[in-house]
């Protein structure tokens, strides 16, 4: 009888389903490492370039021109033809040309707080394009490790599959020769169906994450690709430095911040319209006509004046806007104060999923020796016939359960990981 059962059964049950996961890549697709995905989301993603290119306009904006400092100058040309027909004809034109600079000498602060509300608007972008950026690094990162865990999932049913085949083979030679039942041969034959059906569910599942990853490649992103062969092993991250780091780097919160300081020079803005307004101009013109069957010149002449304007009374709108933007600073505060809040919670919450992921792997570590040692005994005492094939599957099931929560957990634990490196701050200088 024991000749019935093949040598490669027993080697594959014995040598421990993490130690099955392993596969040879395709020598003809080149290998994608972390780091690769990396550099390629942060130089071809589209959102990261869109938030690039908006970090450039507000660089731009942020000059002494857009807040009102520098004068301005105007140049006019015109031209002018009527004709008089009553109670005689009459032609006359004129054309004139001139110059004319204004400038805003004092508006209450103005621009000074424009500049300043200007600059602002450059941190934020700065802090939104990093904040997109480790997002979207995140997020191909967790896409990569979840590429790599459907690929070793994949390897473990495939591993799965062969063993159903040979139980199959063994089955009908058994079934042939009257030691076992017509059902145990048929319960086997469905066991190799239903390991195909996985099989094939998980290509499709692997192909799914392969277009999710590619996408946030960007465009230049490889068409095929192979990539590690497992998900390294997470190290323990303190929870001090989580939290300092977090408190001192998070993009959110730090964006919170600044849209505070902004709505702070918000507020300030609509108070210099309260204050009088300065203006020193400058212009030089030159023309002339033509009436009386000839061309007359005009006189030339330099303008130059200092005017001082001040608004009495505008319907209170000059009130209700001081204090809309008043109420808009504090609502800025309480956003603050409110993400914050929701922030630290999800760093909690992450860290202690992190923490519950790597005891529960020492945990299934356990699980897949006990599940490999069952199926082992469950052999031997198959082989004997003192089990039915039924108990034989069962024990096969439990340790390729095991063998998948324990690569589960890994990921789990890998890509909380990287979500508290995101949430302190830190998770681009990890990758530099």
């Amino acid at each position: 009888m024991t000749s019935l059962f093949p040598s490669r059964l027993t080697k594959l049950l014995t040598q421990g389903w993490l130690i099955l996961i392993a596969t040879t890549p395709l020598q003809a697709q080149p290998l994608l490492t972390l780091e690769e995905v990396v550099q390629t989301v942060l130089k071809n993603n589209f959102a990261i370039q869109i938030a690039r290119n908006a970090q450039k306009i507000a660089a731009k904006n942020h000059h002494i021109g857009k807040a009102g400092f520098l004068p301005q100058l105007d140049m006019h040309l015109g031209g002018q033809a009527n004709r008089q027909v009553w109670p005689q004809v009459v032609d006359h034109t004129s054309l004139s040309a001139g110059f004319r600079l204004t400038w805003n000498i004092f508006r209450g602060m103005h621009s000074i707080f424009t500049y300043q509300h200007l600059g602002k608007e450059r941190q934020i972008s700065q802090l939104q394009t990093q904040q997109t950026m480790e997002e979207k690094v995140a997020a191909a990162i967790k896409g990569y490790y979840s590429l790599v865990l459907a690929q070793q999932e994949k390897h473990v049913l495939e591993s799965a599959l062969a063993v159903s085949k040979e139980v199959l083979q063994l089955a009908q030679a058994k079934y042939e020769v009257g030691e076992c039942t017509q059902l145990a041969y048929l319960t086997a034959q469905v066991q190799y169906n239903d390991a195909q059906a996985k099989l094939l569910a998980q290509e499709e599942a692997i192909t799914a994450a392969k277009l999710t990853l590619r996408s946030l490649l960007g465009r230049d992103g490889p068409e095929e690709f192979t990539t590690v062969e497992a998900i390294p092993l997470p190290q323990p991250l303190p929870w001090e430095a989580l939290w300092e780091a977090f408190t001192a780097a998070n993009p959110s919160i730090l964006v919170a911040q600044k849209r505070c300081e902004e709505a702070a020079l918000a507020l300030k803005l609509q108070q210099a319209n309260l204050w009088p307004c300065i203006d020193f101009s400058l212009g030089y013109s030159l023309g002339s006509q033509y009436q009386a069957q000839t061309w007359q010149a005009t006189p030339r002449a330099f303008q130059y004046g200092i005017g001082i304007s001040f608004n009495l009374f505008h319907a209170f709108q000059h009130a209700t806007a001081i204090q809309e933007a008043q109420i808009k600073a504090d609502n800025a505060q309480l956003e603050r104060a409110a993400q914050q809040v929701q922030l630290a919670a999800a760093l909690k919450q992450h860290f202690l999923h992190y923490t519950q992921q790597l005891q529960c792997y020492a945990l299934f570590q356990q699980h897949v020796q006990v599940g490999q040692e069952n199926a082992k005994v469950a052999l031997a005492q198959y082989r004997l016939g003192s089990i039915t094939l039924l108990a034989l599957d069962k024990a096969r099931q439990s340790a390729q359960e095991a063998t998948l929560k324990c690569l589960q957990t890994i990921y789990e634990a890998k890509v909380t990981e990287v979500e508290l490196q995101r949430l302190g701050g830190g998770l681009l200088d990890s990758y530099e």
